[in-house]
């Protein structure tokens, strides 16, 4: 008895070279339909290749903001910024904005921080 040998499959490699150039297609495509902006009174952020998806919040609204890095994300030097808001209950989409260069995620993180900051009522 042989203990040890892997055999491979050529089928399976033909099947992930084949699909291969349309997962970079539709990367691509993804990445490009994301956008972001942040105005004097809103945050907005579209997605979406097939369905294109529109999000806007206020900043009185905002109620949790992080800056989250992912191992890949590190080495790339990228962040994911989140933005959740209040009454957006089950919403579908989320502000969460991927591949943002690192300084740029932290200096939006601190930008919106700052503001919401602003329309929050004072109870003390």
């Amino acid at each position: 008895a042989v203990i040890g040998i892997a055999v491979t499959r050529p089928w399976g490699w033909a099947a992930g070279v084949l699909a291969l150039p349309l997962l970079l297609w539709w990367a691509r495509k993804k990445s490009r339909a994301m956008r972001y902006a942040r105005t004097d009174q809103q945050v907005i952020y579209r997605s979406g290749v097939v369905n294109r998806k529109t999000s806007m919040t206020f900043f009185d609204k905002v109620q949790t903001l992080s800056v989250n890095q992912s191992p890949f994300d590190r080495r790339w030097k990228m962040a994911r910024l989140s933005v959740d808001t209040a009454a957006a209950g089950p919403a579908e989409h989320r502000i969460e904005v991927p591949y943002l260069d690192e300084h740029f995620a932290a200096g939006e993180y601190e930008m919106i921080a700052a503001t919401a900051a602003e329309y929050q009522p004072d109870f003390g």
